[in-house]
């Protein structure tokens, strides 16, 4: 699917895209009318890695409230904007970062320089100091943690899914790992073992762990 080329029937490219993120719950696909024709148009994106002002203020503004036809210049006041053609150009720049416009009627696309970073800053690990690799620390925040990761492994195997502990205190999990790497077995027991957890709020990591007590990895056979 990487060489394939875009579709003319937006409906036909969002369910491409939903299914080529299948395992990206962290995916946003707006679609909204734009233009006098109200031309149909869809902005996909990660929500972890953009900047939701930008988007909101330089995109989805001036495109709703323009008279833009398609063969006039793409009246949005972001930065850089680049054309796509293939789905392969479409995910490198989905997970990189930016978000991608799409029209219905239209076989090429609008590469929209929308990057954003995690609100607070992240710091330097204080229990587990590295002397020679990067220092970055998580943060309070699962969507900005899961932005970091994205950041560094920018690749469609990089698979998230999203589970809930705690009979009252609905604790969010979001477990990721390379899918083409993963052991299936490791990984069905890692989520029988979650879904297993019965009490009333998980409030560490530290707690997790000990609800959880992997078994050896060596064990398993992929």
């Amino acid at each position: 699917m990487e060489d394939d080329v875009l579709d003319s029937a937006l409906s036909q490219n969002t369910e491409n895209l939903q299914l080529l993120f299948s395992q990206a719950p962290d995916l946003v696909i707006r679609r909204f009318p734009i233009g006098p024709s109200k031309t149909e148009a869809a902005l996909m994106y990660l929500s972890g890695l953009t900047d939701k002002d930008a988007i909101h203020n330089y995109v989805l503004k001036p495109l709703m409230h323009s008279s833009f036809d398609s063969n006039k210049e793409l009246p949005v006041t972001i930065g850089k904007i680049e054309m796509v053609y293939t789905w392969g150009q479409i995910e490198n720049a989905i997970l990189g970062g930016d978000s991608v416009l799409l029209l219905n009627g239209q076989i090429t696309g609008y590469q929209l320089d929308t990057k954003g970073w995690p609100q607070r800053q992240l710091t330097i690990p204080q229990n587990e100091i590295s002397l020679k690799g990067a220092n970055q620390g998580f943060v309070e925040t699962g969507s900005q943690n899961i932005a970091l990761i994205r950041r560094y492994i920018p690749h469609q195997e990089l698979i998230l899914k999203e589970m809930t502990v705690g009979i009252r205190g609905k604790t969010k999990l979001s477990l990721l790992y390379l899918g083409d790497v993963a052991s299936k077995e490791v990984l069905r027991e890692l989520e029988t073992r979650i879904q297993n957890i019965t009490v009333d709020a998980v409030i560490n990591t530290g707690e997790l762990i000990e609800f959880i007590k992997i078994i050896p990895i060596h064990r398993f056979r992929k």
